[in-house]
């Protein structure tokens, strides 16, 4: 994924992140068509898809909007 300091793949983002070791693999990624990193959830988005006022995707777990039986 490119960033404004170069390039870096998720790993090294999430790691930097503070997220940890076991998270990690189930950590949510935007890729394209192409599998290539679009973006980090909730983290860092690539820079070439950067737009002045853009969003940065986010992640909820469905359970918070399902109610309890």
């Amino acid at each position: 994924m490119h960033t404004s300091g170069g390039r870096k793949k998720p790993k090294q983002i999430l790691q930097e992140a503070g997220v940890p070791p076991f998270a990690r693999p189930l950590w949510p990624i935007v890729a394209d068509a192409e599998n290539r990193c679009l973006a980090v959830t909730g983290i860092r988005a690539d820079s070439r898809m950067a737009v002045a006022d853009g969003l940065l995707p986010c992640w909820e777990p469905l359970m918070r909007f399902v109610p309890p039986r």
